[in-house]
């Protein structure tokens, strides 16, 4: 598994002009994710940051760090070994 970066960024075009959003992207080798979803608050909550990654396969590996207004961190493909046990998240 090679790990990978994610952004996490304000969504610039929301649906719903009313609704606060943001957006994890995460660019694997050439195969961009991308989740969108509201926010517990309008400031990053790195709890909430990690369980949106984890929903959609993605274990974070480091910290979340913050600059120009948006969030990263390492992440890396989630294993799928039913053998294997879980490992808690550093957050």
């Amino acid at each position: 598994m090679h790990p990978c970066v994610a952004v996490v960024q304000k969504n610039e075009q929301p649906e719903d002009e009313e609704t606060y959003s943001q957006e994890l992207v995460i660019l694997e080798g050439k195969e961009l994710h991308i989740v969108k979803y509201t926010p517990d608050s309008i400031a990053f909550d790195f709890v909430q940051l990690t369980t949106v990654a984890r929903s959609i396969g993605w274990r974070v590996i480091t910290e979340w760090e913050v600059l120009d207004g948006r969030a990263f961190a390492v992440v890396e493909r989630a294993s799928s070994d039913p053998g294997e046990p879980a490992q808690p998240e550093g957050v």
